[in-house]
Order: structure tokens, then sequence, then C-alpha cells
């Protein structure tokens, strides 16, 4: 398995298990841990906070947060900025889906009306 372009030495094609190599329970923890050159591309939990960091460089031990990639906050719905809630005229019946239930078998609103 590669992580951030480096091969991750603790796992094999095989394995199944968790990818994370130790548990700590805070930054201080993380950042005492005895680090040797096959620990580049290792992945800690942080326990405190549940944030996850992978070890960039063991020689001067920089550690990078592993965050979601990819994935961007909406800045607007429905022309509305900030907090955005559902409100009246959002949706119509049709758009709102239904898991059927009882004697209702339509899968929107619309259709079990």
């Amino acid at each position: 398995m590669s992580i951030f372009g480096r091969r991750h030495s603790g796992l094999t094609g095989n394995d199944v298990g968790s990818v994370v190599w130790k548990e700590v329970a805070d930054s201080a923890a993380r950042l005492a841990l005895a680090l040797v050159s096959r620990d580049d591309g290792r992945i800690v939990k942080q326990t405190d906070n549940g944030s996850h960091w992978v070890l960039d460089d063991y020689a001067v031990p920089t550690w990078r947060e592993l965050t979601s990639v990819g994935v961007a906050a909406v800045t607007t719905v429905f022309t509305r900025d900030g907090d955005v809630t559902a409100t009246a005229g959002d949706y119509t019946a049709s758009e709102v889906t239904n898991v059927p239930a009882g004697d209702i078998v339509a899968t929107t609103v619309q259709a079990a009306l």
C-alpha cells in the first residue's frame, strides 16, 4: 500500500486489518515516539481528538495530519449562504423518498399521497 507515494512497510497485499501502526493519547505522546527509518509512512491515531497522522520523515520528525481529500464544504444551497437548513418550498413531495412500510408501498412521498 502506498501513502503519499511511499510504500507502507507495515502492510502486505493480504492485510485486511487496520492501517494504524500505534495509538497515542495526545500530540505530546506522538512527538515522543522513538522512530527509525522504516517508520516513514506509518500512521498513528491520536485518541484525544480522533485525528490520524502519517510520519513523513523520521530523521527530523515530521508528521502530516490525514484529512479528507477532495471534499469541500458547501457554500450555498438554494441561493442561501452559511449554515443552511431546509425550509418550506425547498423540495417537492416527489423529491422526498419514502421507505415503504405497513400498507404504504410508494417510494416517494408524492406517490404515497
